[in-house]
């Protein structure tokens, strides 16, 4: 009677670990860019009310991979990856809300920020350095900053 018991006891438990893990698992999405719209630098899928997280891939007439980025709650959000259309990879770059980073270019060379937000459009990443106390939002390319 008892080992009926802890059997039933165990396979309930079996099933409810796998119940939640099943749950709690997230599912990774995998488009293309043209699958996407873009209201007010938030990306959604086509026809859809939510915020995308995911990855797009997006591939030359060849097959071959042209770039490869992850978005979350409708933003870049870590790796993005290029390549040239011979397969050879072009450039990765990997930039996160609160990354602190040294801007190498332009007018606030040498000055450190922090990362804002990925931009969607024009490759551009937003940072936020501080002026005279104050927040100012700039937008640079992911080349001309890199991580401190």
């Amino acid at each position: 009677m008892k080992r009926k018991l802890f059997q039933i006891v165990f396979k309930l438990a079996f099933v409810i670990i796998i119940l939640v893990c099943i749950s709690c698992s997230e599912e990774k999405k995998i488009i293309s860019s043209d699958k996407l719209q873009i209201h007010g630098n938030i990306v959604y899928e086509v026809n859809s009310e939510n915020t995308f997280s995911g990855k797009v891939i997006d591939k030359y007439e060849t097959g071959q991979k042209k770039t490869e980025t992850i978005y979350k709650d409708g933003v870049k959000n870590g790796l993005e990856t290029m390549w040239h259309k011979n397969g050879q990879k072009k450039e990765e770059t990997k930039f996160e809300e609160g990354d602190l980073v040294e801007i190498l270019e332009g007018s606030f060379k040498g000055l450190c920020a922090k990362v804002y937000r990925p931009e969607i459009s024009n490759n551009r990443v937003s940072l936020l350095i501080e002026i005279l106390g104050n927040s100012v939002e700039i937008k640079v390319k992911p080349k001309e900053i890199e991580k401190v």
